[in-house]
């Protein structure tokens, strides 16, 4: 593996040297500089003469293991005799030979500098002149072993588009590059030769290998030559990565800029305007509803997945698929930043890929699914390459269709379509930066699909929300009601309980919604409106600390589906109670309206997604279900103060009958919060507008709503789409359709909203505070993709992991305990929980077989919820929230604090 992740020299762009072949000479202004070059310069490879080096071409060298070859372009007007070969000063013409336009020279040469002067006689006009070129060169040392290679000597079938890799055993002389040569069928092979580090060599054999050939890749070694032989596969039937908007049916490529244009309402801004027609009905409704919120819009998503269509599978084994792969620098796909204002113009970004095949109405189409793994920078402009290095079955490269192969390799022409024109000038864009500034550079004729595309702006986002807290500042506090108090059940008593009571009330929660179930807005302005309230349930349980005095409160946010009645007494069993902490919780918007309990779990999932599409379909936009549940969590704040007011309830107790009392909350005390699964989904759309939440542990949550619903039932929902009729789609219409819904669910998505914690804290009644986060994650979570809570980590901060079970791309790593790293009084950090059955790495303690049930011990979602060292961690986290100065994360195996 090329070590990418190597500290960078501040002299070498990108932490590695791109050394190039050369095919001319180089040049120095005269001899008495090459003899200071001698003296010192050497490593800078320069050559010396004239800049224009006129009659005389000295090429680059080529070494052999024993011999170093030089090649001398000559005018033909050279008269006979007159050239003379020096080399350190000795006359060398002898061993050259010599013809009409050139020469060669081939001699053993020592390891170190040398000095090659090159004089004839021209002829010019009628008279002669001479004329001299003088070239450094630097014989490069003989070459350590080899450690790695790529392809192995003997290798069979090796796709005609690969690179190879070398790895020594030690450090490569500087001139690394000049010494490999490259052969196939005995015909010379031209070769770029990449240097990485010290001990990389990256060889990209210009053009196509011939097929079916013999080659070996050659190099000088201590006692003679070494070789790298291997044999190309065969041809075979073409492959295509499918691109053609000439076709106003093609989903894919998605996304891509031939869909943005100048707004004629903002001139100077752009504005999405996507065309997709040539369906039939109803599949040109489902595009239609999907594609209409997005107009106005100035780009993309920066959370949503890439589509690629391919003519059919492609061969995994070539194919980056982990963030860590996607960042080598011989990745076949990559994803580049080419904003030429951007500082990290031309570099690779991280991303986790999966290929999907996927059948709908009775047609099979193959796709490449690419999750950046950072939100990608709003108003930033980015290129996906599929490289000819991606392959199919039988050792075949992948190969651009003939729409972008004519966009890519022609100029302009008069009466050509006007989509290739588009297309040829977004695709140059990309095209240009990763053959100029890319490391290593991938030339044109590499590239099968280049397609460019911009990140919309997200500075809007907030509004809705700040919206609605100013709102709920402005009136009255929301009115609580209590229904009943009634004592923990006794058989929880006698397995451990520390819950004492449960109060069961309403708070009048806000409504800012219309009959659609989308925000209501004020027709000039755009802010959200208040259509209503309505009384929604809360559940409190109070511990048996409650007895001695008022405590402070935890929010807490359940699981989807869930409620508030089934997990608000489960949570305060399971340590936070133990601790004195008083747990408080409703039902979000989904789940009371579309979704209560009673079905079981997978119905009532199937029920929201269909609701959801169904609304979609209607009215071309995402109900407006999470952004109504984040004001309602606003509100709910707010009415923590009157929950107060209550400062103490009687109850009868189970044993014996009794009338008891037991104080209330404290809302005067430090609040914390507490979000499962998808409330810990909900928390980054919460924390960054209410800075009354002291600190907030988030379990195994993450929300990139597309990614999510293809990682947890990518098939079952191309079955329900079969199912509604959508017969004329292929899946990767489907898969397009999602990023869409990506778009369109952006204001709603979390995600979006985590940067405005602690990147970019928005000014909240002059209060500066933001809440602690502890940010837990279970690995290879089959329901939350760990890509998508480690991308809420960087998001967020970026959030160090707390002793890592399992590296994470970009995440810096710190020993526990961590307190105070956000700041005097702020804590933030991501905590790894391992179940059993993963590669590689021991399960922690609690999720081993024994502590857990068997599905909760294999499963990353449940073993992150339920180790104990899991609710240990969390419980003495929101604790230190209410009596340090900073909450403290634990190291998960820490016995104490």
């Amino acid at each position: 593996m090329i070590d990418w992740l190597k500290p960078k020299d501040p002299a070498v762009r990108g932490g590695t040297a791109i050394l190039q072949r050369s095919t001319s000479s180089r040049s120095l202004p005269g001899p008495r500089l090459c003899r200071l070059a001698l003296a010192g310069l050497f490593a800078f490879l320069a050559g010396c003469g004239d800049p224009d080096s006129g009659p005389i071409a000295i090429q680059a060298p080529n070494y052999g293991p024993e011999l170093a070859t030089l090649e001398i372009d000559l005018s033909r007007d050279l008269l006979e005799g007159t050239l003379s070969l020096h080399l350190d000063g000795s006359d060398v013409t002898a061993y050259a030979e010599v013809w009409s336009g050139g020469a060669r020279l081939a001699l053993p040469i020592d390891t170190g500098p040398h000095l090659l002067l090159v004089r004839g006689e021209f002829m010019e006009g009628t008279s002669s002149v001479s004329r001299s070129q003088i070239e450094l060169f630097l014989t490069p040392p003989p070459f350590p072993e080899v450690a790695v290679a790529t392809p192995t000597s003997g290798s069979i079938d090796v796709p005609v588009t690969d690179w190879i890799h070398l790895e020594f055993a030690g450090d490569l002389g500087a001139a690394a590059r000049d010494a490999v040569s490259l052969q196939c069928d005995g015909v010379a092979h031209p070769i770029d030769v990449h240097v990485f580090g010290s001990r990389e060599l990256v060889i990209n054999p210009k053009g196509e290998l011939p097929a079916a050939a013999q080659c070996r890749l050659s190099w000088r070694a201590e006692g003679g030559t070494r070789d790298l032989a291997f044999r190309t596969a065969g041809t075979g039937l073409p492959a295509f990565v499918n691109y053609n908007r000439i076709s106003s049916r093609a989903t894919a490529p998605f996304p891509d800029d031939f869909w943005l244009r100048p707004d004629p309402q903002r001139p100077g801004e752009v504005r999405l305007q996507i065309e997709l027609s040539g369906f039939e009905q109803p599949d040109q409704i489902f595009f239609d509803s999907f594609v209409s919120d997005t107009r106005g819009l100035d780009g993309f998503s920066p959370i949503a997945h890439l589509t690629i269509e391919l003519s059919e599978p492609p061969d995994p084994q070539s194919l980056p698929h982990t963030p860590i792969e996607s960042m080598d620098p011989m990745a076949s796909v990559g994803l580049f930043d080419v904003n030429s204002r951007s500082p990290t113009f031309g570099s690779r970004l991280p991303f986790r890929l999966e290929a999907r095949s996927g059948t709908l109405g009775g047609r099979s189409t193959h796709a490449l699914l690419i999750y950046p793994s950072v939100p990608l920078r709003p108003g930033g402009t980015y290129g996906i390459v599929i490289t000819r290095r991606v392959r199919a079955a039988a050792a075949r490269p992948f190969g651009p269709s003939l729409f972008f192969q004519y966009a890519r390799d022609t100029e302009e022409m008069p009466g050509e379509p006007e989509a290739l024109t588009r297309v040829r000038r977004l695709a140059g864009d990309v095209l240009d930066a990763v053959e100029r500034y890319a490391d290593p550079p991938i030339p044109r004729e590499d590239v099968a699909l280049a397609v460019r595309f911009t990140i919309r702006t997200t500075d809007g986002i907030p509004s809705d929300l700040l919206a609605m807290r100013e709102d709920v500042a402005q009136r009255p506090s929301p009115e609580i009601r209590i229904e009943r108090v009634v004592a923990e059940d006794p058989a929880a008593r006698a397995a451990g309980s520390r819950v004492a009571a449960v109060v069961v009330g309403t708070f009048e929660a806000p409504d800012w919604r219309d009959e659609n179930l989308n925000l209501a807005r004020d027709p000039e302005t755009g802010r959200p409106l208040r259509t209503g309230t309505r009384p929604v349930r809360f559940i409190a349980a109070l511990p048996d600390a409650a007895f001695d005095g008022p405590v402070p409160v935890t929010l807490y946010q359940h699981g989807n589906p869930g409620s508030a009645e089934e997990e608000v007494l489960v949570q305060a069993r399971s340590g936070l109670a133990e601790v004195g902490l008083a747990v408080v919780g409703f039902t979000d918007t989904i789940n009371r309206e579309v979704s209560p309990p009673g079905p079981s779990h997978e119905q009532r999932a199937q029920t929201q997604l269909v609701d959801i599409l169904l609304r979609v379909l209607l009215h071309g936009r995402v109900p407006d279900y999470f952004v109504q549940t984040g004001g309602e969590q606003l509100a709910f704040l707010r009415a923590m103060g009157e929950l107060g007011e209550y400062e103490q309830f009687e109850f009868t107790a189970a044993e014996g009958g009794e009338v008891r009392v037991i104080h209330g909350i404290d809302p005067t005390l430090p609040i914390t919060y507490l979000g499962i699964s998808e409330g810990a989904n909900l928390a980054p759309a919460f924390l960054p507008y209410a800075p009354e939440i002291r600190a907030a542990a988030l379990v195994v949550g993450g929300r990139r709503f597309s990614e999510v619903l293809i990682y947890q039932q990518a098939d079952e929902f191309l079955a329900q789409i079969d199912h509604m009729g959508f017969t004329g789609l292929t899946a990767t219409d489907v898969w397009v359709a999602l990023a869409l819904f990506q778009t369109i669910f952006d204001n709603q998505d979390a995600h979006n909203h985590a940067p405005f914690l602690y990147r970019h804290p928005l000014p909240i009644n002059g209060d500066s505070h933001r809440a602690s986060v502890l940010l837990v994650e279970g690995i290879d979570d089959s329901m939350i993709p760990n890509h998508a809570t480690e991308s809420l980590a960087w998001a967020l901060g970026p959030l160090p992991v707390v002793d890592p079970a399992r590296p994470v791309l970009l995440l810096p790593a710190v020993a526990g305990p961590l307190r105070g790293n956000f700041g005097a009084s702020t804590t933030a950090g991501l905590v790894q929980f391992v179940p059993e059955g993963v590669d590689g790495i021991a399960p922690t303690a609690g999720c081993a077989y024994g502590r857990l049930s068997e599905r909760s011990a294999r499963e990353g979602h449940y073993c992150a919820q339920r180790a104990e060292e899991a609710l240990r961690q969390r419980a003495l986290f929101l604790r230190s929230a209410v009596d340090d100065a900073a909450p403290t994360i634990i190291a998960p195996l820490s016995q104490s604090y």
